[in-house]
Parts: structure tokens; C-alpha cells; sequence
């Protein structure tokens, strides 16, 4: 009789725990989903960001052109710095696109975060290089 009481207990011990691994695996399996479903919405957005300041570094390159020689020059070396560190960027985008890729939530969070602060600074540099050289462009606050 108490050993049947004992099996009893045992089986509901198991199917009572196999409900919770159950539901608690379900919970992390959706979490990890939605953590993947906002990396890959803030790549897109970051993707769109770094578009738009390439071609904004591009337009000022092509306006430095009518600038005089002396004010050019200091614009040019930081448009060149500026422009070196957006190629950097669009060639990691594809890093971050393989990290999510693979469901590295970790790799691909911390990727992003350095890229949108590598952004970050180039559009103040872009800026900085468009107030130095009197290069005037209402687009500049829509980023």
C-alpha cells in the first residue's frame, strides 16, 4: 500500500515536473524569439541610418568641390576620417547580419551598439564638417 502511494507520488512528481520544463522552455524559446525579431528591427533602422549619412558625406564631397582651397582642406581630412569610419560601419552591418543569422543575441546586441555609437559620431562629424565649410542642408535633422 505505501509503495503504491510512493509510485503515485513519484509519477506526479515527474509529469508535474515535465509540465513546468515544458512551459518554462516555451517561455524562453518566445523571449529568445523577440530579443531576434528587435536586433533585426534596429539593424534594419541602423542599415537606413548609415545609407543616408553615406549619402550625405557623398553630397558634402561633391559641394567641398566649390569650396575655396584654404577652408577645404582642414573639412577634407576630417570628411576623409568621417568617410573611412562609415565604410568601417556598412562593412560591419554584414557582421551583424550573420551574428543574427546564427541567433548570437549577445555578439549581435554588442555589435550593434558599437556601430549606432560609430553613427553617432559621424553624423557630429558630418555636421561639423558642413557648419565648417558654410555647406547649408536641411536633411541633416531628419537622422
Amino acid at each position: 500500500m505505501v509503495s503504491s502511494w510512493i509510485c503515485f507520488l513519484v509519477v506526479l512528481l515527474l509529469v508535474g515536473g515535465l509540465s513546468v520544463w515544458r512551459a518554462a522552455s516555451l517561455f524562453l524559446r518566445q523571449r529568445r524569439q523577440q530579443q531576434i525579431s528587435r536586433l533585426e528591427f534596429y539593424y534594419k533602422r541602423l542599415q537606413a541610418v548609415v545609407d543616408g549619412l553615406l549619402k550625405q558625406a557623398d553630397e558634402i564631397d561633391q559641394q567641398q568641390k566649390y569650396l575655396p582651397q584654404q577652408a577645404a582642406a582642414e573639412s577634407s581630412r576630417r570628411l576623409g576620417r568621417c568617410c573611412h569610419n562609415l565604410v568601417a560601419l556598412s562593412e560591419s552591418l554584414a557582421l551583424i547580419n550573420n551574428q543574427i543569422k546564427e541567433r548570437d543575441v549577445r555578439g549581435s546586441a554588442d555589435t550593434l551598439v558599437k556601430c549606432c555609437r560609430i553613427a553617432a559620431h559621424a553624423r557630429r562629424e558630418l555636421g561639423a564638417v558642413r557648419n565648417a565649410g558654410g555647406i547649408e542642408d536641411s536633411r541633416m535633422s531628419d537622422l
